[in-house]
């Protein structure tokens, strides 16, 4: 079992696959908001947070939208005191680095996502 200690756990990687063209705003917007995360954009990013489970008082999520677009991916845990996160902040990120490839969008496109 993955876990990260540190005051709050967290996990960060750097997601560069990205297609040529695509709308990151809204394609990362979108994935979000599908996964129930309620984005809330920030300057060349977006924050987002889970709610309460059985293992968590819940994680903040945010990902940064770098100027080589690529995206930081982060999540860490809401509490600050909280050290150990069982790998609930790895896997969170995976989420996403799994939801985003069906949320593509051309920076070309018009019209709805979903």
């Amino acid at each position: 079992m993955d876990m990260s200690f540190g005051f709050p756990a967290s996990y960060e990687t750097i997601m560069s696959e990205i297609p040529a063209g695509t709308d990151i705003p809204r394609s990362l917007g979108s994935a979000l908001a599908r996964i129930g995360w309620k984005p809330t954009p920030i300057t060349n990013g977006f924050r987002a947070s889970t709610s309460l489970s059985m293992g968590s008082l819940g994680e903040k999520i945010i990902v940064d939208i770098l100027p080589n677009k690529t995206l930081r991916i982060r999540s860490k845990s809401a509490f600050f005191l909280q050290c150990f996160d069982f790998g609930k902040n790895q896997r969170n990120v995976q989420k996403l680095i799994q939801e985003l490839p069906r949320h593509i969008v051309s920076t070309g496109s018009l019209g709805s996502l979903r």
